[in-house]
């Protein structure tokens, strides 16, 4: 199996194959993209890591793909969940709309409320890349969004403790959070930064369990307690001013260990945050199969 990632001029990959209940990396790299164009990014790398025979687990960062989170009422049968999702979409797109492809996944359900994590992609995008896996021999078998992969690891980040923790990803002048709630995605926010604090301007999702958390977050600031019901967890660095107000005691930067064997021994790759959505995908690969 293989996972990659292209985000932002960066293509990161890894190979890897199941072992009990984790994964084995065999191979881990990143450069920088050889091309804008998808199909002669993967046509190049696939000369680096033959992909006959792999199936290949796809993360993509914004300038191809967006990501959503859509809410709806519980007990809706799938067509109709398919049907809302559609309306979302086109009310958000507009004319646009007809060009894009999109796939979507339910992340929570309760009672009332019924949460699906959607991707959206231009139809010809998606084309080319499965045109171009195809065409290295692999298989197609996973594709979506780079902050959906990067938030897949966070309950294995998060030791199993069962919190709620979110992840912070600078996006441009903003932050982007994905936020979980105990095991469970529940909501996309988006922060403006400001000199004196982050101003929470968006949510997709469950705002409350968001304004719960940031409450919860900034006593656990300001009491400096050592433990917490919620956690933090930074994909890579807070842009300025925001550290004024986030101090480094409050967050974890993302920094997935995984054993991995290379021809000359064995030993650990630690990511620097930007590693997370490979960390994500070997993770999908598990869950998928």
């Amino acid at each position: 199996m293989i996972a990659i990632s292209i985000k932002d001029g960066q293509l990161r990959f890894g190979r890897f194959s199941a072992v009990g209940k984790g994964v084995k990396l065999d191979l881990v790299n990143q450069v920088t993209a050889s091309s804008l164009e998808l199909s002669s990014v993967i046509s190049s790398l696939s000369k680096e890591i033959p992909m006959k025979g792999e199936d290949i687990f796809l993360s993509l960062g914004e300038e191809y793909i967006q990501c959503d989170i859509v809410s709806m009422e519980s007990g809706l049968e799938l067509s109709e969940i398919e049907h809302f999702i559609v309306w979302q979409m086109e009310q958000k797109y507009g004319s646009l709309w007809p060009e894009m492809k999109y796939f979507y996944q339910e992340i929570r359900e309760d009672e009332k409320t019924i949460m699906v994590a959607v991707n959206v992609i231009r139809e010809s995008i998606h084309t080319e890349i499965r045109t171009a896996i195809e065409q290295a021999e692999g298989t197609p078998v996973w594709l979506e969004a780079d902050i959906f992969s990067a938030v897949f690891g966070l309950d294995e980040l998060d030791d199993g403790r069962n919190r709620g923790v979110a992840l912070f990803e600078p996006h441009d002048d903003t932050i982007r959070a994905l936020f979980h709630d105990r095991g469970q995605l529940a909501a996309l926010a988006e922060f403006a930064i400001t000199k004196e604090d982050l101003q929470l301007e968006t949510v997709r999702g469950d705002g409350e369990f968001v304004k719960k958390y940031i409450e919860e977050f900034e006593r656990y600031i300001s009491d400096n307690e050592l433990d917490s019901d919620v956690h933090l967890f930074l994909a890579g660095h807070l842009p300025p001013h925001a550290e004024e107000f986030v101090p480094e005691k409050a967050i974890d930067i993302i920094s997935p260990v995984l054993p991995f064997e290379e021809e000359d021994g064995a030993g650990n790759f630690s990511g620097d945050g930007l590693f997370s959505s490979i960390f994500g995908l070997s993770l999908r690969s598990i869950k998928h199969a």
